[in-house]
């Protein structure tokens, strides 16, 4: 047992879950910028926010962090899963920029170019 936990805390742990926490924490940040900006802020959103969009986040990264552990063969999904969730929360992140008024260039706002 002790040995599929310190695996699980070497696949889960580290450079990949500091960033994944950075960026939950970089999209709750602007997304309560945008509820105050646009005078829409209550308290208890947060907490639904927090339940419905990263509690989802953790615990898929964590799951298949655990079935990597058990099985190998896994670990590449581990990664593939990070990615796919910071994929997805730079996109909250960016479209939270562009609700408070910041201009993007036009690659990273998503408009077809004329």
């Amino acid at each position: 047992m002790a040995q599929y936990l310190e695996q699980f805390i070497s696949l889960a742990n580290g450079t990949k879950l500091t960033i994944l926490v950075a960026m939950i924490f970089a999209n709750l940040i602007t997304g309560v910028a945008v509820s105050i900006y646009t005078k829409t802020f209550r308290l208890k959103e947060v907490g639904n926010f927090l339940l419905s969009r990263v509690l989802p986040y953790v615990l898929s990264y964590f799951a298949v962090a655990v079935v990597a552990v058990i099985e190998p063969a896994w670990e590449v999904a581990v990664t593939a899963v990070w990615a796919i969730i910071i994929a997805a929360l730079v996109g909250a992140i960016l479209a939270n920029l562009q609700e408070v008024g910041i201009n993007l260039p036009d690659f990273l706002a998503g408009e077809k170019e004329d």
